[in-house]
């Protein structure tokens, strides 16, 4: 379906290069898309100023913190940052704790906005006011656009046709919210030579852009440099490593843990259980294994000794390792808590 909307001069954006004229224009659907649809806001997350990126250092994905900057790991170790690789300098050292250590940027400090404005920012105080203040994005990254881009932009209730040239993203990236903020509709001068997750495409409709960024790997989407994770220790290395006691047992919604009070379970590599009432010097053999039903991981227990008959079960594996215990549930009111000795 196409439309008709009669232009006329009057001036719109002042952007590097703009033309206007006194015509009549037929546009087309197929190539015009309003500042409100949705391929505008990706096309603006694309263009935006990465901010994400180093979103472990200052915690907004308002800003980036522009080199050369300092940051204190743990109110002792300073790591001074002043080129792309120092990124990879500060995570190696990052990684070399164990636990998740605490990082302090050091004031003043350069920041730059989604918008491309950058600010000076004297101290703590100002920095929270600002991240307070400001917008957090949601960019896109793994795309690249090639400059210069041609567009049309027209407002139908001013009535306006101009074209403008831009030279780069921020340029891209403020005319899209110029856009938004008038209501306005656009069109590229076709085709587009972009960069898609490393692979050169020449794009030659919106509808082939749409479906670019709908083939976009999730990962475009979470454009974090790095993000703490705790060492997950290994399950069976954790169950055939040392010895357990019951903490807790809870069968059916009654409390029972007393009754293994003098128990201590050893899960051998053979996927045996060795059973000693410390008591009685009794012994016992049982069997265990690991598996998943339905996505669910499970620890299946079996006991041919009427004493521990009620620990039988394929329990769903809640935790294990935190305070070297293994927690374990079976629905709807049965809890098991082994802990290492």
């Amino acid at each position: 379906m196409k439309s008709i909307y009669c232009l006329f001069l009057i001036g719109f954006f002042t952007l590097v290069a703009c033309q206007s004229d006194d015509f009549e224009i037929e546009l087309d659907d197929e190539q015009t898309r309003a500042s409100s649809d949705e391929i505008t806001n990706l096309l603006s997350r694309a263009a935006q100023n990465p901010t994400a990126f180093d979103n472990f250092i200052d915690g907004s994905s308002a800003m980036s913190i522009v080199f050369p900057f300092t940051v204190e790991i743990n109110n002792q170790n300073i790591v001074e940052l002043s080129t792309e690789t120092d990124y990879q300098n500060l995570i190696d050292e990052l990684n070399s704790y164990a636990t998740e250590p605490d990082l302090e940027l050091q004031f003043p400090v350069e920041v730059s906005l989604v918008n491309y404005e950058t600010l000076s920012i004297q101290n703590e105080a100002e920095f929270g006011a600002l991240i307070a203040e400001a917008k957090e994005s949601s960019e896109i990254n793994c795309i690249d656009f090639s400059f210069p881009l041609r567009l049309n932009f027209f407002n139908s209730t001013n009535e306006i046709n101009e074209s403008v040239v831009l030279q780069n993203k921020a340029q891209f990236f403020n005319f899209i919210e110029n856009l938004k903020a008038d209501n306005a509709f656009y069109e590229f001068d076709f085709p587009l030579e972009m960069e898609f997750e490393s692979l050169n495409l020449s794009i030659n409709s919106f509808a082939e852009l749409e479906s670019a960024f709908t083939n976009l790997d999730f990962a475009c989407y979470e454009p974090l440099l790095y993000e703490f994770e705790p060492e997950q220790p290994d399950l069976i290395t954790f169950l055939t490593e040392g010895e357990f006691v019951i903490v807790n047992f809870v069968d059916e919604g009654e409390i029972d843990t007393e009754e293994f009070d003098d128990f201590i379970f050893t899960f051998n590599s053979d996927n045996s259980i060795s059973v000693v009432n410390t008591a009685t010097q009794a012994e016992f053999i049982g069997n265990w294994e690991v598996e998943f039903d339905d996505g669910i991981q499970k620890l299946d227990l079996v006991f041919n000794d009427d004493e521990l008959d009620d620990l039988d079960e394929d329990w769903d594996i809640s935790d294990f390792g935190n305070s070297d215990q293994l927690v374990l549930f079976d629905e709807p009111n049965s809890d098991l808590v082994f802990e290492k000795l």
